[in-house]
């Protein structure tokens, strides 16, 4: 590996490691840029790949199938509970799926057994407040209990792209603690029941 790929790793993991949730490669790519890291997309996926190779990573999909990456901690793989609003994410114990894994592969014979397993939910700070009994099942992309600002802001992509009801509209907030990196980053992915999805971020 050249010096000039090794610094890039080494960037690219420093930046990740400053995130304080899952972040897609793009977003990555995009906090590497606003840190002035010259640094390709190309070279983004394919160190992440490395990572994810080499245990250094662990890695989940959003709504849309996007692979979302976050260091691995010293203690190794983790299972992550993620909200579907903000895209927060807290380690969960997962030790009883990791038990059912290799049981499974010892009843079969199979050897090399993988598993995912993706947990998604709305956290509290996104939930609508309520008095009484469970909150409503809330469709993808509607998160009531966000902040004001976040409302209009999905409103109003509702409103410019003219959107229906049965159109999810996600929008995730990144936090990066790592000098240079934009205090804020806000992606904001549109999920139509058919079609495309589309994809955008912003930094403040």
């Amino acid at each position: 590996m050249t010096s000039r790929r090794t610094r890039q790793r080494s960037a690219i993991l420093r930046i990740l490691t400053g995130c304080q949730d899952f972040v897609s490669a793009q977003e990555l790519h995009a906090l590497l840029t606003a840190a002035d890291v010259p640094t390709g997309l190309t070279t983004v996926y394919r160190a992440l790949r490395d990572l994810e190779a080499t245990g250094g990573v662990d890695v989940v999909r959003d709504e849309v199938g996007e692979r979302l990456y976050r260091p691995r901690p010293a203690e190794g793989h983790r299972h992550y509970l993620i909200c579907r609003c903000c895209g927060r994410s807290r380690p969960v114990d997962s030790e009883i799926v990791e038990r059912w894994a290799d049981r499974l592969g010892a009843d079969t014979g199979f050897a090399a057994v993988e598993h995912t397993v993706e947990l998604t939910g709305i956290c509290g700070d996104c939930q609508p407040a309520t008095d009484e009994g469970e909150p409503a099942a809330m469709p993808l992309g509607t998160c009531p209990g966000q902040s004001p600002q976040l409302r209009e802001l999905r409103q109003s992509v509702r409103r410019l792209l003219g959107l229906d009801d049965d159109t999810g509209v996600v929008i995730r907030q990144l936090a990066c603690a790592e000098p240079g990196c934009p205090p804020l980053e806000t992606a904001i992915a549109v999920l139509p029941v058919n079609g495309q999805a589309h994809r955008w971020t912003l930094h403040t």
